[in-house]
């Protein structure tokens, strides 16, 4: 779960890169993933879905 975690702050934070166009003069957010997780809200990457590729690649 630690990656999963992880991976979802890089994302975060190359979403807020983008906004800023490009720069880095901005504080990251906390979206509360322990919380999030618990709920049920927040997109769990599985190892499968890694190896399995994309969906339209599936077919």
């Amino acid at each position: 779960m630690a990656l999963n975690k992880t991976f979802i702050s890089i994302q975060l934070i190359m979403e807020d890169i983008m906004k800023h166009d490009g720069g880095n003069a901005f504080r990251l957010r906390h979206m509360h993933k322990d919380r999030l997780l618990r709920a049920g809200e927040l997109a769990v990457m599985r190892r499968e879905h890694l190896l399995e590729g994309p969906p339209e690649s599936r077919a």
